[in-house]
């Protein structure tokens, strides 16, 4: 299904907005000639997103009083999914490739660049307040190389990450005081204990917290 602007042979062009699937996933954005292509938005469902179930929605008669501004009706196929996780970015003929944020529901994200569609190099993760949890590399769409994950009592890790998991002992550092962070300790990527850290350990506690023992 698609809604939006076309071109003289019918083709989606221009903006838009195209069903991608029978989940419920929708692509709004540009199109040229049928293909998404140009900054784009992906759209995924909430959790709770089923066609066929009933749900209230708000009712367009306003002379049946307050109590009834909300009227049930059943969801289906054209439903454009509110609520649900998204990814805004740049599209090269159908695939994300290039700067993208993947918005999750529960407010946190993830931001870096995607390379014909998956997520590469330079990654930052953000929590639902905003602040940066984690800055490393990823390849294939997972934690992979060099990267600083902070823990929620402010310390943070400084280690390799192989295809999502955490590949070596690292470098475990601890801040002043509980809960507050180590942010220096983020703002630049440092190679790991893996790597042989001892050269650059002094450089990740410079005068922001001490290294654990």
């Amino acid at each position: 299904m698609y809604e939006g602007e076309r071109d003289a042979e019918g083709r989606p062009h221009g903006r838009g907005r195209m069903r991608l699937d029978d989940e419920g996933v929708w692509h709004e954005g540009r199109f040229v000639r049928g293909a998404r292509h140009g900054r784009g938005t992906l759209r995924f469902p909430p959790d709770e997103y089923e066609p066929g179930r009933r749900v209230l929605v708000d009712s367009e008669d306003s002379t049946r009083g307050e109590d009834a501004s909300r009227i049930p009706r059943r969801l289906d196929d054209h439903d454009f999914p509110v609520g649900g996780d998204r990814l805004a970015g740049v599209f090269v003929e159908g695939v994300l490739h290039g700067p993208a944020v993947y918005h999750s529901a529960d407010g946190s994200s993830r931001k870096g660049t995607y390379v014909r569609g998956e997520l590469t190099g330079l990654v930052e993760e953000f929590d639902a307040s905003g602040a940066l949890v984690f800055r490393g590399d990823y390849s294939d769409g997972r934690r992979h190389g060099d990267g600083v994950l902070r823990q929620p009592d402010g310390s943070v890790v400084v280690s390799y990450w192989h295809e999502g998991t955490q590949g070596c002992e690292g470098i475990f550092i601890y801040p002043r005081a509980y809960g507050v962070p180590v942010d220096a300790s983020l703002k630049d990527k440092v190679p790991t204990k893996c790597r042989g850290y001892g050269r650059d350990a002094a450089a990740v506690l410079r005068g922001t917290a001490d290294e654990a023992p």
